[in-house]
């Protein structure tokens, strides 16, 4: 599917057969997390179960490239440490936990809705660090974000009557705390191939999730979760497991490779595609009913996706041809 192996700290072109199974990837299975988040979080703490979902697919993941590639290959110097850290807490401790705990508080569609701003995100830190998106790309992001508003205002943008999503004041804190987090898993997405990260994939994946889930159960424990096992179901349990293999090993994988690989303003196209594959999903899995509204908006996700693909693209085309003129 991906090579697993080509370097994470510099952006480099890859053939474009690998980028899309690898956003196929994160556009679908990061798509169903929504449910698997909303299943584990059923009887299982927000920040602890997330910490467990990281620390068990470290460890996996360690036991992968220990079996694949030698012990050795684990092996990563105190600056390749720390940015992996960095990177962790950013994306996955700040970014993941957050949308954790928010859940039980904020309805779906505005969680979703918020979560589709990191695209936005991307766009604003390029315009501040001297990266100027190609007009096309602007625009693709606009439709995009039109196309999200569209698709989730139906869903229920009220608080509900009843519920943890009922107090106005926990929508706005949960809001706040998710539009942050959004930042901040932008930022480190543009920080990630500017680093000094493990040259391995995998390796730079997996230290990435041993310091989330390190972080994310000692913030469980200190805001005081614990885990009832007598009262755990099956279905929380499940989602966990689902978590742990699809969520973090296989997508979160292509997600780190991607960055290092592919425009981040492709690759932050997930955040459009997400909610729509979990809106389809819901039809599939839950027979739920959707609205001409929703059909319609999805129309808009796909169309700003593609505006994005052919401004990126132009932008490549462009770049070639400069440096072919200057003769580099």
């Amino acid at each position: 599917m991906v090579s697993t192996f080509a370097p994470a700290n510099a952006t480099t072109r890859a053939p474009a057969v690998r980028v899309w199974s690898a956003l196929l990837v994160v556009y679908v299975v990061w798509g169903s997390t929504y449910i698997g988040i909303a299943v584990m979080i059923e009887s299982l703490p927000g920040l602890t179960g997330s910490g467990i979902r990281f620390f068990v697919a470290a460890l996996a993941m360690a036991l992968i490239v220990a079996i694949t590639r030698g012990p050795r290959s684990l092996k990563i110097s105190r600056r390749e440490a720390g940015a992996s850290a960095l990177i962790g807490v950013m994306l996955l401790a700040t970014g993941i936990g957050t949308a954790s705990i928010v859940f039980d508080h904020i309805p779906t569609g505005i969680a979703a809705l918020i979560i589709a701003t990191i695209p936005l995100w991307v766009v604003i830190i390029r315009l501040v660090s001297g990266d100027r998106p190609r007009p096309l790309t602007l625009v693709g992001v606009g439709v995009g974000l039109i196309g999200l508003a569209v698709i989730l205002a139906p869903g229920g943008i009220s608080p509900p009557a009843s519920g943890p999503a009922a107090d106005g004041t926990a929508i706005v804190a949960g809001s706040i705390a998710l539009v942050c987090s959004t930042f901040l898993w932008a930022l480190g997405s543009w920080l990630s191939p500017r680093l000094p990260t493990p040259s391995n994939t995998l390796v730079f994946t997996t230290y990435q999730m041993l310091v989330a889930g390190i972080v994310l159960m000692i913030a469980g424990a200190v805001s005081g979760e614990r885990i009832d096992i007598a009262n755990v179901t099956m279905s929380s349990w499940l989602g966990l497991l689902y978590l742990i293999v699809f969520g973090s090993l296989l997508a979160y994988t292509a997600f780190t490779w991607l960055v290092g690989h592919a425009p981040l303003s492709l690759v932050t196209t997930y955040a459009y595609v997400n909610p729509a594959v979990a809106v389809m999903l819901g039809v599939i899995v839950f027979g739920e009913v959707v609205s001409s509204d929703v059909v319609f908006g999805v129309v808009f996700v796909l169309g700003g996706v593609a505006l994005v693909v052919s401004g990126e693209r132009t932008r490549r085309q462009a770049t070639g041809i400069a440096t072919r003129a200057g003769g580099t």
